[in-house]
């Protein structure tokens, strides 16, 4: 089960409203962490100097998108971290995305894209944010493993 929401709840010490939808847990967890990512769209809308019209820099939806597509695969990253076990098909997912943004970053690179900071700069966000994990991916099948066992 995917608790990662509830646990940033928990950890946040955040208090449900007793009425309203925000009273249960997944969707309190939902809105916290989309709102976590609207707050980091807004700062990265800010530094690749965007504007709201004009042609200067990329719109803010192109920011939040760039912005969740970083942070997308984080509540997978907690489970496996959680249990320090990954199972294989699981663990190919990953890092099969990660192959994914590496031939788009490529691909931004060599078509000299318009927003080079931004598109580059997500991507390579999301990199570092699996980079450790892909290094234990490739280590457990180097050496044959059925799981990719996480450090303590």
């Amino acid at each position: 089960e995917d608790d990662f929401g509830a646990q940033l709840l928990d950890r946040c010490s955040i208090q449900l409203p007793q009425k309203g939808p925000l009273k249960h847990r997944n969707v309190a967890a939902l809105v916290l962490l989309y709102t976590v990512i609207a707050v980091f769209a807004v700062a990265w809308f800010i530094a690749v100097g965007g504007q709201i019209t004009g042609q200067r820099g990329p719109g803010y939806l192109e920011c939040f998108g760039d912005c969740l597509g970083a942070v997308a695969l984080i509540p997978q990253l907690w489970m496996f971290h959680k249990t320090r076990r990954a199972p294989r098909l699981l663990s190919l997912v990953v890092v099969s995305v990660a192959l994914a943004r590496c031939c788009m970053v490529s691909t931004f690179l060599l078509a000299r894209r318009k927003h080079l900071l931004n598109a580059v700069g997500s991507e390579m966000t999301y990199l570092l944010i699996v980079a450790d994990f892909v290094y234990y991916w490739a280590r457990s099948t180097i050496k044959g493993q059925k799981e990719v066992i996480l450090p303590c």
